[in-house]
């Protein structure tokens, strides 16, 4: 079971194509906020040097990494979490679960925040 961030995805994430084609039971929940890495406030030294880390809003991984034999779903509601992993865990596949998070709060180096389920 891999926990990731939609930066790390983007990174390191062909890496799923590799699993599929070897048949590696990867599980990846992906926490998608359309959003890369520390806000400012962790990283101070980056302001005024950089734009915001803000990337293109509501990618859908889940679809970029179906074509590939992943098995994919995207997920919007907290209680759909825990049944979409028990689906991907089942699955056989490398699997990847998209849950559509709010970069309002949290940030994954903080322990994350799928869809709003800690408060700042």
């Amino acid at each position: 079971m891999v926990v990731s961030g939609d930066g790390g995805i983007g990174i390191g994430g062909m890496d799923m194509e590799t699993a599929a084609k070897y048949g590696i039971l990867i599980v990846t929940l992906l926490w998608n906020n359309s959003y890369w890495g520390p806000d400012f406030a962790s990283m101070p030294m980056l302001r005024g040097r950089t734009d915001p880390f803000n990337m293109i809003p509501d990618i859908r991984y889940d679809k970029v990494f179906e074509p590939m034999g992943v098995y994919t779903e995207h997920v919007e509601k907290p209680d759909e979490i825990i049944p979409a992993l028990e689906r991907a865990l089942g699955s056989g596949k490398a699997a990847v679960v998209n849950v559509a998070g709010d970069k309002r709060y949290g940030y994954p180096s903080l322990g994350g925040n799928l869809l709003g389920s800690t408060k700042l």
